[in-house]
Parts: C-alpha cells; sequence; structure tokens
C-alpha cells in the first residue's frame, strides 16, 4: 500500500474536493470547514487556507496550521491539520493535530497511518511535543493516539488528552 501525506494546494482534483464534500463539518472535534461548499467556495477555501498556513488573514485567537490530504494507493481517502501555536491558552482548543477519514474508509487501518504521518510532518516542522485532544468515549480516535505514541496527561470534561514525544534514538553501546 503506497501512501502519501501532502499539503492541500491550488487546483485539487475533483476527488480532493469530492473527499471534502464526504467528511462532516463537525464530527467529533474535527472542524471540516470546506463541507458543502460549491466547487468554486472550494477553491476560495484553498487559497484562504494557504494564507493561513503563513499566518496570513487569520482571525483573531486563532493560530497558523496546514492543512494536509492524505492519499493511498493514488486516491484520497482522509484529512489532516498541523496547528503550529505560539499561545498555550489556544493550544488547549484543539491541540497541535487533528485528523478525519473519510467515513466509508474506516476501520482499514487508515487513521492509525494519517495519523503516523502527520505526527512526522509535525516533527518535521519543528514541534516536539505534540498535544492531541479527543472525546473521552471517541475510541476509534483514543485507540489511533495511543498506537501512535500518545501518552493520556488528563481526561477532563469528557476531552483526553494526550502528548506525542519524539522517539530518543538509542546509540549502540560499546563493549
Amino acid at each position: 500500500m503506497k501512501h502519501l501525506l501532502r499539503p492541500l494546494k491550488q487546483n485539487e482534483p475533483k476527488d480532493v474536493y469530492l473527499l471534502f464534500q464526504a467528511i462532516p463539518a463537525k464530527e467529533e472535534g474535527f472542524d471540516n470547514d470546506a463541507y458543502g461548499l460549491s466547487k468554486t467556495d472550494f477553491k476560495e477555501f484553498i487559497k484562504h487556507s494557504m494564507d493561513w498556513s503563513k499566518g496570513i488573514g487569520l482571525d483573531k485567537g486563532y493560530s497558523s496550521h496546514t492543512i494536509y490530504v492524505f492519499f493511498v494507493d493514488g486516491k484520497p481517502v482522509g484529512i489532516s491539520k498541523i496547528r503550529t501555536y505560539s499561545d498555550n491558552s489556544l493550544l488547549r482548543r484543539g491541540g497541535h493535530i487533528g485528523c478525519a477519514i473519510n467515513p466509508i474508509l474506516r476501520g482499514k487501518g487508515y487513521g492509525t497511518l494519517l495519523m503516523k504521518e502527520t505526527i512526522k510532518e509535525a516533527h518535521r516542522k519543528g514541534l516536539k511535543d505534540i498535544l492531541i485532544g479527543c472525546y473521552s468515549d471517541n475510541l476509534p480516535s483514543v485507540h489511533i493516539i495511543e498506537k501512535n505514541g500518545g501518552i493520556l496527561e488528563e481526561d477532563k470534561s469528557n476531552i483526553s488528552w494526550y502528548w506525542i514525544k519524539p522517539k530518543k534514538t538509542r546509540r549502540a553501546s560499546k563493549m
């Protein structure tokens, strides 16, 4: 199975537009602001999202974030966001990472793989310690986060907060 995680880009093909229409606007804490948009409005959304990733045009109280599309065997199956907070009060509104898989493709392991690739990308972007939140009763997301090294920090008000820290490289010991 070949997979690819890449940032949303101008002139996305129709199947990417259809992916954004398949993932609900608000589901289990993930916001898909492109849901329900016409193709023309989706193009405008992409333009804005590219600006947001650079910190341009953000509403007050929002942080820069990049939206990614996840492909498996050339087909778009999910989306993720990486938020690069500079303010700790904002961090607890959503964490650093959010992910969603097309509802008709769930239960196939794509969520675990999407989270893994998004965590790698967040580390490449310079985020060392990554905070991820999910509803405590959203067991599929809980399992995905834990499979990817998430350590439960707290479970408060029906939201579980997990930290993912970079894996330490082991050095061979000298004998």
